[in-house]
């Protein structure tokens, strides 16, 4: 099968159709892995303009919402940037909430039973980390902290008072400073990644022997420079928001397909 990768300098699907411009990269898979590569190039023209992608994460965007849900648990995510971020398991019978550190989730994907948490924060160098969580409820149960701080008579908390310091229950996967995990994805129960180095050049790649392997180039340019936010569609359907120096847009992964869209 073939993995495209899509890239719209501008438009938007969900938008009136406009001019386009579109890079096609088919890669060629085996049947666990990527085999070889062949590229076909075609240019197409489609802008976006700041409204319509505005529009679109409104649509998209809504206060509340769940990062993942299955038949056992609602999944929320909280980032506060350098001061830390959690992932959060609520059990939906029992009601009981577990939670594991992780600045900032990006992505989750449940292979073989396993959730596998992908984050990414790109304060200075940028970090990222990748772990597998077997069993929600052997997360921790967040307790509040105490407060450090109280002035006339009024108690002090911050930011990162709010999140989780643990990860009981989660095994590490893979840990690393100088690049940042946009999204994390399956394709015939391969997990790849889009990935970014500290240059600003962006691929695509999987994780083998605790080393992350770029597989092929997705642009030279810096796409992406803060954290973005992903919207799950459907189960093979979902949406990375993302915001460089220059340009907002997002990716879009819909079964074996990734289009890259930004703003002009």
């Amino acid at each position: 099968m073939n993995l495209q990768i899509i890239y719209n300098t501008v438009s938007n699907i969900y938008a009136h159709p406009m001019k386009r411009l579109v890079l096609l990269i088919a890669v060629s898979f085996s049947a666990n892995c990527f085999a070889q590569f062949s590229e076909e190039l075609s240019v197409v023209t489609e802008f976006m303009d700041s409204i319509t992608y505005n529009e679109l994460k409104r649509k998209l965007i809504k206060g509340g919402d769940l990062f993942y849900e299955d038949d056992h648990y609602g999944v929320r995510i909280t980032c506060r940037g350098e001061y830390g971020g959690s992932i959060w398991f609520k059990n939906k019978r029992s009601k009981i909430e577990y939670s594991c550190s992780a600045t900032c989730p990006v992505s989750i994907n449940n292979i073989d039973g396993s959730y596998i948490v992908s984050y990414s924060l790109s304060h200075l160098s940028g970090t990222s980390g990748i772990i597998e969580i077997d069993d929600p409820e052997l997360l921790e149960v967040f307790e509040l902290p105490k407060p450090k701080e109280e002035k006339f008579g009024v108690v002090i908390r911050h930011g990162t008072d709010y999140e989780s310091k643990s990860k009981q229950g989660a095994n590490t996967l893979w840990s690393g400073v100088g690049t940042i995990i946009i999204t994390s994805f399956i394709v015939k129960h391969q997990l790849y990644h889009i990935i970014q180095n500290e240059e600003g050049n962006t691929f695509l790649a999987t994780l083998e022997n605790d080393n992350m392997k770029p597989l092929t180039s997705i642009s030279e340019n810096e796409f992406w420079k803060n954290e973005g936010m992903t919207i799950v569609i459907d189960r093979d359907h979902f949406i990375t928001f993302f915001t460089t120096s220059k340009t907002s847009g997002y990716v879009e992964i819909k079964e074996n397909k990734i289009s890259v869209y930004r703003v002009r």
